[in-house]
């Protein structure tokens, strides 16, 4: 599944909140993209990748899919140098975009995904999640930086 909190809430939360046989068999086959890829790649398998990134993984990944980490993940594809931005972005879903939580927002914003953007401000940025990605555009984007999906980062297609 291509967005974190999507899978966090196919793999865990329905099965929790419905407790049917249904939704545990729908959990078991939930995968994120990162966990999919490392299950399917083999140790010769490189991509065309930069020899450098910074990446904020979404807390979702963190929390639910934690042994399969998108950093040993682009490591493994041949990405030498892998700067993470640990914990949070900061936006947290619809939490940084209301009013009453920008200050909040943009502090965890400066514990981590911040001083990385602006430590390597020529790297790409990979963020697969949506709220990731959001922040990131709105911390970096009159740089001209914009995160990519794991999935763009190796299948770029054309640009528009």
């Amino acid at each position: 599944m291509a967005e974190p909190s999507c899978a966090a809430a196919l793999k865990r939360d329905v099965p929790e909140l419905l407790g049917t046989d249904a939704a545990r068999r729908v959990a078991v086959r939930v995968h994120t993209l990162t966990g999919a890829l490392t299950d399917l790649s083999t140790s010769d398998w490189h991509a065309d990748v930069p020899d450098s990134v910074v990446l904020q993984t979404h807390c979702h990944e963190y929390a639910t899919f934690g042994a399969r980490r998108p950093r040993d993940l682009l490591r493994r594809l041949g990405v030498r140098k892998v700067t993470e931005a640990e914990g949070c972005c900061g936006l947290a879903g619809n939490f940084g975009f209301e009013a009453e939580h920008y200050d909040t927002s943009m502090a965890v914003a400066d514990l981590s995904l911040r001083p990385r953007l602006d430590e390597e401000p020529d790297a790409v940025v990979i963020a697969d999640g949506f709220s990731c990605a959001t922040q990131i555009d709105h911390l970096a984007g009159g740089r001209g930086v914009r995160a990519l999906h794991l999935a763009e980062l190796l299948d770029p297609g054309e640009e528009a």
